[in-house]
């Protein structure tokens, strides 16, 4: 059964076609996710599909009765409730039952003791245990903690402020209530940012026994492979429809383009044969082939020309140079420790941590989140003082710190100055040709930083 579908939906930013004629459905019990690259239109698409967002023309559909929750790329909670009430409040319905059945059980036992008929009240009784029951009235206190569990909330988090987690923190808090509202289409925009392995692997396995619709935006091909039966592809203000996964997707639309890449360059050699024909018509100068080589020339004219297909992405090619070359030890660490808070609040998030780092070294930090990983990167950079240890930096021994938020961004500066403000030793020339390899290319390298989209932001931080 369709549950969703669109109709030759166009959208576009004053000049700028973002979407064109976009047509397709989507099954009940489909899990669909969105490619393509960044700032081709596929959050916008969500956003249309959603209704978070008008469109100028077609038509999009979504069958009766049907509820939405949807996971943005930037979580906006504008609540002054802790993360336990936050997420309880989903549940209110139950708790009004629970209030319900707790008077009723009060008024049925005062009347039974005094010989009163209390049939009318047992009979709704049992109806409101009936809609309990249908409710998960009896368990949901427990799946709650099992999601916030699953989500790295333990129950040190049950009574902070939502005001004081962080941006990573409230992207997976907002993920944690909508699998909690289990909605029959939900939408996810790049779900696997700010989730650590354990985490990403566990959303894996509840995303493929989900029972409604699901409909994401995913960069990370495994992830895909493992969630999504069919794939749709934003390219060139178009979508492609795939069935399958990342893999059988990408293999698709290789033949696809060998297929488009033959038809144009038969139809080119075709065009090429009748333009030679014409020529050869012309040149005998006689009434009779001037008139045919007219009549092939209006017939040539009116031809659906095919458009050639764009070339498959080539491999980045980009050279980071040092202004300095730094001395054979780096940095080196021993017994670093940190915690946050005083007294029975105190938290500790590492101890006696050691490591001696030697130019040329390649260092992954892994671990749950909330663990202490982007607390030890700002104490390296001297952003933080550790409460007790030794760190020693190398000499020459420059940082460049990507931030997951990117926080470090003035959403005012063209895309162009932020980087000229950041990097003073490149020409023009050449800051422009490194905007390019990472799709910023003519106009869109003197957009406001504010105004790319959440996909763009992390890859002009790089």
């Amino acid at each position: 059964m369709i549950i969703l579908s669109a109709t030759n939906i166009t959208k576009s930013y004053g000049v700028d076609i973002i979407l064109e004629d976009v047509s397709f459905h989507v099954n009940q019990g489909d899990r669909v996710g969105i490619v393509g690259n960044n700032g081709a239109g596929k959050t916008t698409l969500m956003n249309i599909l959603s209704g978070q967002m008008p469109y100028d023309s077609g038509n999009v559909f979504i069958s009766a009765n049907t509820s939405i929750g949807y996971l943005k790329q930037s979580q906006n909670f504008d609540s002054d409730k802790t993360l336990m009430e936050e997420v309880t409040s989903i549940f209110d319905h139950i708790a009004k039952m629970e209030e319900e059945m707790a008077e009723l059980s009060h008024v049925i036992s005062e009347k039974s003791s005094k010989g009163e008929n209390v049939e009318k009240l047992l009979h709704k009784y049992d109806e409101i245990m009936e809609a309990y029951n249908r409710c998960n009235g009896y368990s949901y206190k427990s799946e709650i903690n099992g999601i916030l569990n699953s989500m790295a909330f333990t129950e040190s988090y049950y009574d902070k402020k939502i005001s004081m987690l962080s941006g990573g923190e409230k992207t997976r808090l907002a993920l944690a209530c909508l699998l909690l509202k289990k909605p029959d289409i939900l939408f996810l925009d790049e779900p696997t940012n700010h989730l650590d392995i354990g985490t990403l692997k566990w959303l894996e396995q509840y995303l493929k026994s989900y029972s409604g619709t699901i409909i994401l935006i995913s960069h990370d091909r495994y992830f895909l492979d493992q969630t999504v039966t069919h794939i749709f592809e934003v390219e060139n203000h178009k979508l492609y429809t795939y069935k399958g996964g990342y893999s059988e997707y990408a293999e698709k639309k290789r033949q696809r383009r060998e297929e488009e890449l033959r038809k144009y360059e038969g139809q080119q050699r075709e065009i090429a044969r009748q333009e030679e024909i014409i020529r050869r018509f012309k040149q005998h100068g006689t009434e009779k082939l001037a008139k045919r080589a007219q009549s092939r020339e209006k017939r040539l004219a009116q031809l659906d020309r095919i458009e050639k297909p764009d070339a498959p992405a080539g491999k980045m090619k980009i050279h980071f140079k040092q202004q300095f070359k730094s001395g054979n030890d780096v940095i080196f660490a021993e017994n670093l420790n940190k915690g946050f808070g005083f007294g029975q609040r105190r938290k500790e998030l590492f101890e006696n941590v050691a490591f001696d780092i030697k130019r040329g070294e390649r260092i992954c930090i892994v671990g749950a989140n909330g663990v202490g990983k982007t607390t030890l990167l700002k104490i390296l950079m001297n952003e933080l003082e550790p409460d007790g240890g030794r760190l020693k930096i190398g000499h020459n021994v420059q940082f460049g710190y990507y931030d997951q938020e990117q926080q470090n961004l003035n959403p005012a500066n063209t895309v162009f100055d932020e980087m000229k403000d950041s990097y003073r030793l490149y020409t023009d020339t050449e800051m422009r040709s490194l905007l390019g390899r990472f799709l910023f290319k003519n106009e869109s390298a003197f957009l406001n930083v504010g105004s790319l989209s959440g996909g763009e932001k992390p890859e002009y931080s790089f």
